[in-house]
């Protein structure tokens, strides 16, 4: 109960980082960033200068897109419960009710 109560914490006062996530072993994202990094050095040299720095800039955009996107989607998640009809004391049990559900139990 202790972990679940930090975690509200932290939510409530904006420590938790979106964006952060646990990679799996073997998984798509852990496949996907090995295919990049095996890759990434053998594209770029057959690249010009110029060419190099195109990319690097689509990567960056690319980047700070996924970034937006994921931010609203937390953002929109966040407004959609906190614009919910619940009574204060009942959202803390929503959100337990949520980490219960990602947690399998």
């Amino acid at each position: 109960m202790e972990i679940k109560n930090r975690f509200i914490e932290s939510l409530f006062f904006g420590n938790i980082d979106p964006k952060a996530r646990a990679v799996k072993e073997g998984g798509r994202a852990d496949k996907l960033r090995k295919f990049i990094t095996d890759h990434n050095p053998e594209f770029e040299t057959a690249l010009q200068d110029d060419q190099q720095e195109l990319l690097s800039q689509i990567i960056d955009a690319q980047s700070k897109l996924d970034t937006i996107t994921e931010l609203d989607c937390f953002n929109e998640w966040r407004n959609q419960l906190l614009e919910a009809d619940y009574p204060t004391e009942d959202v803390d049990a929503l959100l337990l009710k949520i980490i219960d559900k990602a947690e399998g139990k």
